[in-house]
């Protein structure tokens, strides 16, 4: 079967699932890969992109934590403290319940 009788549907699956731009059919997919694996800027933002996902991981789990414990006993102060957000933070989340 030659790359013409290929789906592009099939083709797109297929370079979905490769790490090796030489190995893929779409130039398109091959020049990104090959720009965040093979030049430091590339590099450097793939990093960024991955810092700025676990950043914001984070920042969903604090919040979630943060929610949970509004109905305890602790402090706004101690729900900062023991989340990791400013008191200000805090005081959002529970403005947003309260306009919930």
């Amino acid at each position: 079967m030659s790359n013409q009788d290929i789906p592009d549907i099939v083709k797109l699956i297929h370079d979905l699932n490769r790490t090796d731009p030489d190995e893929m059919y779409f130039k398109v997919f091959a020049d990104r890969v090959r720009y965040f694996k093979e030049t430091l800027e590339g590099q450097a933002e793939i990093f960024k992109m991955f810092d700025d996902a676990r950043k914001e991981a984070s920042d969903v789990r604090a919040t979630k934590i943060a929610k949970s414990l509004l109905n305890t006993t602790f402090s706004v102060e101690q729900i900062a403290k023991y989340c990791g957000l400013s008191v200000e933070e805090v005081q959002r989340i529970i403005e947003d319940q309260q306009d919930e």
